[in-house]
């Protein structure tokens, strides 16, 4: 938007744990954010939060291959072109979604072990990811 002439749209509000935010084209944002029910975690939810509107287009949650993996903030990527958001855990599981509609469109077990940082090549065609450190000796 353009700051400028057009007035801010409405505060973005997320009852439990914002983890990452963004950018999905120039009208919306994707939100990384986790599930909370009763006081504990479930898990992690995506959204799709339109910038010219003020609300949710969509929230999805994030299943991922061990129940403990979903538990806390994860690792998230959107394309170049604004189309995919790509997301990672505790586990190895990276899971791609479209980002207009929220879908499920791809998943890769990319590890061994868990996948803390998720990035699309410039073009948007492909999704590296990798492990930061390791706590073995």
């Amino acid at each position: 938007r353009d700051v400028d002439r057009e007035p801010a749209p409405a505060a973005l509000r997320v009852e439990h744990g914002v983890w990452q935010i963004r950018f999905a084209g120039n009208d919306a944002v994707i939100v990384g954010h986790n599930e909370v029910e009763a006081g504990s975690h479930k898990g992690i939810r995506l959204s799709r939060w339109n910038l010219t509107t003020g609300k949710f287009d969509w929230t999805v949650g994030v299943a991922f291959q061990s129940a403990a993996a979903g538990l806390s903030e994860g690792w998230l990527a959107v394309s170049p072109d604004g189309t995919r958001a790509a997301v990672s855990n505790r586990d190895q599981l990276v899971v791609v979604y479209d980002a207009g509609t929220g879908k499920r469109v791809d998943e890769n077990a990319a590890h061994a072990e868990k996948v803390e940082w998720v990035e699309f090549s410039k073009d948007g065609k492909a999704v590296t990811t990798c492990l930061l450190y390791t706590s073995d000796a």
